[in-house]
């Protein structure tokens, strides 16, 4: 083989080289491209579903002006949304749904009973959901909350028991309520909140900044 020759199969081989470089480093851009471009769509993705309630009004901190509260859907999650008297959101919770269907459906406001510091305390009444379709079961749970003397500011929420519960089988059915109630059980001058089903009682005890503790 002339020398010639092999020069030209040397030069082939070198650009060959080259083109399998450059797909190969292409290749690699794209791969790496498209997680950066799929994490950037997963960032910015748009919620195929929202929905916000009418606006409730109560004057949570007692200054005579209304704040909002906005309950949200987002996608399958559920939020409490709550303004002040100029519109501004000052907080946005979200409850653990557990399954279908969940919604909150009841809100009591009541005072904890303190002549200092009062403490004024939103119970939620929240339903999680079913899950099943045969055996089906269901559960609601309450959410306190807590806005500590009259300052908005101190708005908590804190993550309560569960007040009902409902499960079918084949054969079976039962269904469980608590009742609520609020006593001033050790005397201290602050209200507890009890949950009593048959002879199961829950007492809630508030701790002060949104805290609580239970026996």
């Amino acid at each position: 083989m002339s020398l010639l020759i092999k020069l030209i199969l040397l030069f082939f081989i070198i650009i060959r080289a080259n083109n399998l470089y450059s797909q190969d480093e292409r290749f690699f851009r794209n791969f790496f491209g498209d997680a950066d471009s799929k994490k950037k769509k997963e960032e910015s993705r748009t919620l195929k579903y929202q929905y916000n309630s009418p606006v409730y009004f109560y004057d949570l901190d007692g200054d005579g002006k209304d704040e909002g509260l906005v309950l949200e859907k987002r996608e399958a999650e559920d939020w409490l949304n709550i303004h002040n008297s100029k519109n501004d959101r000052i907080a946005s919770f979200k409850l653990d749904h557990q399954g279908i269907d969940s919604h909150l459906y009841k809100i009591n406001v009541r005072s904890l009973g303190q002549k200092i510091n009062p403490t004024k305390v939103l119970i939620l009444y929240y339903y999680e959901g079913f899950v099943g379709q045969v055996n089906i079961k269901s559960t609601s749970r309450v959410y306190f909350v807590t806005i500590d003397n009259s300052d908005l500011k101190t708005i908590a929420i804190y993550r309560g028991p569960s007040v009902w519960d409902e499960e079918t089988k084949k054969n079976h059915y039962h269904q469980r309520i608590y009742e609520t109630s609020l006593y001033d059980y050790n005397n201290d001058g602050v209200k507890e909140i009890a949950f009593k089903h048959q002879y199961i009682t829950k007492i809630f005890f508030y701790l002060g900044h949104g805290q609580w503790s239970t026996i």
